[in-house]
Parts: structure tokens; sequence; C-alpha cells
């Protein structure tokens, strides 16, 4: 049976699968007064390794740079998520 399971990390409520995926949790922005670790969601992206969670908190968020994969310069992205597992 595939069960899926509910968990609650910073107020967010997240969907996994039949293994809960560890790693650390990089927070976005500021939820209830709790600011997160980084301010921007591309520093998060950039700080995260295989297994993280990235939480952003609700809010406007505004980019002032893209950024394009390698050898792909025509595909540009206001975030750009290359790491494998985030």
């Amino acid at each position: 049976m595939n069960r899926r399971i509910a968990t609650v990390v910073a107020g967010f409520a997240v969907l996994a699968g039949p293994q809960i995926a560890s790693g650390r949790v990089l927070r976005v922005g500021t939820y209830k007064g709790v600011a997160g670790q980084d301010r921007t969601i591309q520093a998060a992206v950039n700080a995260a390794k295989p297994r993280d969670w990235i939480l952003v908190a609700p809010g406007d968020y505004k980019t002032t740079s893209s950024t394009a994969p390698k050898g792909h310069p025509d595909f540009v992205a206001g975030v750009l998520i290359q790491t494998p597992n985030v």
C-alpha cells in the first residue's frame, strides 16, 4: 500500500511518500515573527543539498536577476534549482 504521510514543519503541512525525506530545513522570509536563515529563495536554493527542504514564508518575492543553466543560455529562470532531490 502506498501511504502518504502529512508532516508539519514550521507551520507548513507537507505530504511525503512512504519514506519521509530527511535533511535540513532552509527557511526564507519571516513567518509568525520567526525569520528564516535566507533572505532570498535563490540563496536558499544555492545552499541546499540533496534531501534538504526549502520552506518559503507567505509574501511577495521579487527577483532582480535571472540565472541560466550551464550550456542553456536561452532558458533563464528567476530561481534556478539544479540540486537533485530538493
